[in-house]
This record gives structure tokens, C-alpha cells and sequence, in this order.
């Protein structure tokens, strides 16, 4: 729950552990197993392994940022794109692809927020994209437009009760600072 690549997924597991994930996903192939059960979350925990060790080594091997997109659009088509699901795949195009392409990490927060509106996630990212479009805007009406847009959006994140399904400490701390930075 409430798990994504700033976790440190990658790096909190040991070298037994990272190893055994490796050799498991490549003899048994996720992609092919029914939708029942545990799949779709197995397939997010992949994607965001994959995003993890992408940036935890340096963003240097392509096909780890593709493992990772591969893993998270799998997992949207197993669960008609779940909120949750929507929010990984939008912070892949906001933070994990560079440059980010925030067009796209846009509409995948406003489906997740258009399935369940009531977490803090989608909505934070949303502000975090407004605020770098304010960062980015040429002039100081531009700049405010946005700064107010972001902050609109964190004053509403901070109204939900959970980061996605539980309270996360760390994440609401997250978007105290960015609502400061307005």
C-alpha cells in the first residue's frame, strides 16, 4: 500500500532477494498468468522494482525503464485501469522517464482522480506538474497562474485522508513543503 519508486524498493532488498525476484520473473512470466488473485498487484510491484532499479542505478539501462512501463500498463489492463494503477504509471512519465512528459503523467492523475477522488496522490502530482509549469512559464502572470493552480491542488490533497489507501506521514510532509514552495 501507498508504495511507489521513492521507496527505495530496489535498494532495501538484498542481493539473495533482488537475485531470486530476477530469476522468478524470468522463469515464470507474469504477463501470462490469469488476472485472478494477486497478478495485478505482483504486476505493480514489478513495474515499480524495475522503476527503482532504473533510477537507483543511474537511469543507464533502457530496458529497466521499459520493464517498468511493460509491468504498470499490464497491470492497468488487468484491473480496467485502477486508480492506483493510473497513479504508478503517471509518476513513470512525471519523474521516472526523462524529461518528464507531463502531458501524459497529467492524464493518468485525472483518470485516477476521476476513479477515486478522495486521496491525496493524484492530486499532489497534479500540483507538483503545476508547479513546474509555473517554474517554466516565460512570464509572471503565466508563473502566478500556475503557482495558484498548484497550490489549489495541495490545499486539496491535504483534505484527503489517506496518500492512497492508508495515511502516509512522509508523503503529507511531502506536500506541506511543495505547498510552501507556492
Amino acid at each position: 500500500e501507498n508504495g511507489d519508486w521513492r521507496d527505495k524498493l530496489y535498494e532495501q532488498l538484498t542481493v539473495q532477494q533482488r537475485q531470486g525476484l530476477l530469476s522468478v520473473e524470468n522463469f515464470i512470466g507474469l504477463e501470462f498468468l490469469d488476472s485472478s488473485g494477486e497478478i495485478p498487484g505482483n504486476l505493480r510491484l514489478m513495474g515499480n522494482f524495475y522503476a527503482s532499479k532504473y533510477v537507483s542505478q543511474g537511469r543507464k539501462d533502457p530496458t529497466d525503464l521499459d520493464r517498468a512501463q511493460y509491468y504498470l500498463e499490464l497491470a492497468l489492463e488487468r484491473t480496467e485501469r485502477a486508480f492506483h494503477h493510473l497513479n504508478d504509471c503517471g509518476l513513470l512519465y512525471l519523474e521516472i522517464i526523462k524529461p518528464g512528459q507531463l502531458a501524459t503523467a497529467e492524464l493518468h492523475f485525472e483518470e485516477s482522480r476521476s476513479k477515486r477522488r478522495n486521496h491525496q496522490r493524484a492530486a499532489y502530482n497534479l500540483g507538483s506538474i503545476a508547479l513546474e509549469r509555473g517554474y517554466r512559464a516565460a512570464d509572471t502572470v503565466g508563473k502566478l497562474k500556475y503557482y495558484h493552480a498548484a497550490h489549489d491542488l495541495l490545499t486539496e490533497a491535504l483534505s484527503y485522508p489517506v496518500w492512497e489507501y492508508t495515511k502516509s506521514i512522509e508523503r503529507e510532509g511531502d506536500i506541506h513543503y511543495n505547498r510552501a514552495c507556492c
